[in-house]
This record gives structure tokens, C-alpha cells and sequence, in this order.
């Protein structure tokens, strides 16, 4: 599976192009509008390549990740599992927000059910059943990562349950194994 994102960055408007009053249409950008005339603007892009591998060998997946194209970008790959297991060999996050958004008084309900699989193997265990993961990777604490179009809203893509994190830079190379 293979994804590319090409992202803009908005520069200067040209000088022929600027009006003496700042006064500009009123426009959508995203989830907002904004009167910056971002149409009428010269762009930078910045594309970030995304591509995973799998592989399966006796019960055994390996899942390949790599993701570059534009250096210390974080990436983050979360696990999710139903909150009746039980998990071992992670580290509970401290706070479900960025440092940002830490003085929201609103939270949402699973913010206390991340995880962080800092290094060796993780496993999740259900009655008799164990599901084993890892490496552990550990080299931010970002776990929001919707975005502004949620974040804005207070809204989540968090799935419900516990989750645990394996986190990274650009360029990341890492190979996940689940058994």
C-alpha cells in the first residue's frame, strides 16, 4: 500500500498582486474562511510518501512501514484492542492531549487508555489468548494527531478502547511484528 500527500505551503503574495487597503475576499480555507486570498498566493509543496508491507510467515505478520520525504515529520502507529484484555509491556501515556491543547477543560472519554510501547515486545492478552507485538519505538509523546479539523471542534478519529503507540520520525523506517 503506498500513499503520498502533497502539502502547501502558502508564501508571500507578490507585490503586484497586493492591494494597499489588505482588504481581500472573504474565502474557505479548510475548516475556516479567511480573508488572506491563499487562491492568489504562490505555493511551496512538501510531499511526504507513505508505504507499508505485509508479510505473513506460520502465523507470524510483519508489517513494514515506511514513510519520507520530508525530514522529523512524526508518525505514529497505533494499535487498537478492546478494553476487556488485559496489556503488558507498555508504559499508560500521561496526558491523551498535546501540550497545546492541555488546558482544555474538555476531554474525551479514552484519554486515560493510551499506551506507549517503548521498547522490547508488548503483548494483549484476552482469556487464554495472547497476541504478542513489537519492537517497542519511542521518540515522541504527540497522540492527538487529528489535526486542526477536528481538534477545532474538540472532535476525536480515536477509536474506543485501549490503544498503544509506536512513535517515530521522518524518515522512519520500522518493521512491526504481530504473533
Amino acid at each position: 500500500m503506498q500513499q503520498k500527500n502533497k502539502v502547501p505551503y502558502h508564501l508571500p503574495m507578490a507585490e503586484s498582486k497586493r492591494r494597499e487597503d489588505g482588504q481581500y475576499a472573504l474565502a474557505p480555507d479548510g475548516r475556516f474562511f479567511s480573508k488572506m486570498d491563499f487562491g492568489k498566493r504562490p505555493k511551496q509543496f512538501v510531499t511526504l510518501t507513505s508505504k507499508v508491507g505485509i508479510s505473513e510467515n506460520d502465523g507470524e505478520f510483519k508489517l513494514a512501514f515506511d514513510v519520507s520525504g520530508y525530514d522529523n515529520v512524526r508518525v505514529t502507529i497505533e494499535l487498537c484492542f478492546r478494553a476487556e484484555g488485559s496489556l503488558k509491556g507498555v508504559v499508560q501515556a500521561t496526558n491523551g492531549r498535546p501540550r497545546w491543547e492541555r488546558n482544555v477543560r474538555t476531554r474525551t472519554p479514552n484519554d486515560s487508555r493510551v499506551f506507549f510501547l517503548k521498547n522490547g515486545t508488548g503483548a494483549y492478552t484476552v482469556n487464554d489468548d495472547t497476541l504478542e507485538f513489537g519492537p517497542g519505538l519511542h521518540e515522541h509523546n504527540s497522540l492527538r494527531m487529528e489535526g486542526e479539523p477536528y481538534s477545532v471542534y474538540n472532535g476525536s478519529l480515536r477509536a474506543e478502547g485501549d490503544r498503544v503507540d509506536i512513535t517515530g520520525k521522518t524518515p522512519f523506517q520500522y518493521v512491526l511484528t504481530v504473533k
